[in-house]
């Protein structure tokens, strides 16, 4: 066995365990590492650490794997969805981020290497939560076994890179992000409607692999020794390359969002 297969079996097992402990009403799916490494608490003032580039580096690494079995599984998929990929459809899904690459590129590409990080890093822990939480929904209101297990393991990776990002916020003292949880009656709901139920689970699959693109290409960049040849000697991005209506990657007028007060917790 190699040593990355060690590494997912004991993730895989990690998370077992841990679900298994848990009460009926926990959100699985919200706790990325298992009973969660996040119940660390950062006391305030704590001065923002650095960060190391091996922290970026597991989480590039923990992507490209759920990128490469995703990709390993287009002909299963085509096979589960092939009445539909053709199909036209206007669903909306204001809830999981878009253009993600666009967002980077105009808001965070010239920044200093440690505000990259800073400002990528919750983003993409929240948008994983989001991604895992439809996920879960699709599963459930799922009663085809094969469509099911698919979409059990496409989760499960998604989770192992969830895990390493949260590894990665702690050890640079930052707060973990308050997410924000998805009614899930309801999405689950949404998925179930009779005849679009292929539809919009396929516009699901759609999404994510896009986004799992764009951060493979956002987590490279933040990696290199220099800034991109976009960015002038200032800092700042060569005006000539800006980016039209650039993307906030995120959404709070959801409609599968609990109507809570915002939970969005600051930064110590």
């Amino acid at each position: 066995m190699s040593p990355g297969s060690v590494v997912v079996a004991l993730f895989v097992l990690f998370v077992v365990a841990a679900e298994d402990t848990l009460d009926e009403e926990t959100e699985v799916f919200s706790l990325s590492c298992g009973t969660g490494i996040a119940k660390f608490s950062i006391p305030k003032n704590v001065k923002i650490e650095k960060f190391r580039i091996q922290d970026i580096r597991r989480i590039l690494t923990q992507l490209e794997t759920a990128k490469s079995f995703l990709k390993a599984k287009e002909g299963e998929l085509y096979n589960l969805y092939q009445d539909v990929i053709s199909t036209p459809s206007n669903f909306e899904y204001s809830w999981l981020p878009e253009d993600s690459l666009q967002w980077f590129r105009e808001k965070v590409q010239c920044l200093g290497k440690n505000q990259k990080v800073k400002m990528i890093l919750p983003l993409l822990y929240t948008s994983l939560q989001n991604y895992s939480a439809t996920f879960n929904a699709m599963k459930e209101t799922n009663e085809h076994q094969p469509h099911e297990e698919l979409i059990t393991n496409i989760n499960l990776w998604l989770r192992a890179v969830l895990c390493e990002v949260e590894f990665a916020i702690i050890n640079i003292n930052m707060m973990i992000p308050k997410w924000k949880p998805l009614n899930h009656d309801a999405l689950a709901g949404w998925f179930k409607i009779p005849h679009e139920t292929l539809l919009k689970e396929w516009g699901v699959h759609e999404r994510y692999s896009k986004f799992l693109q764009d951060w493979s290409y956002i987590l490279r960049d933040v990696m290199r020794k220099k800034n991109s040849k976009r960015c002038t000697q200032s800092g700042k991005k060569d005006p000539s390359l800006s980016f039209v209506n650039p993307t906030s990657a995120s959404s709070d007028s959801d409609d599968f969002r609990y109507e809570t007060e915002d939970v969005s917790r600051k930064e110590a």
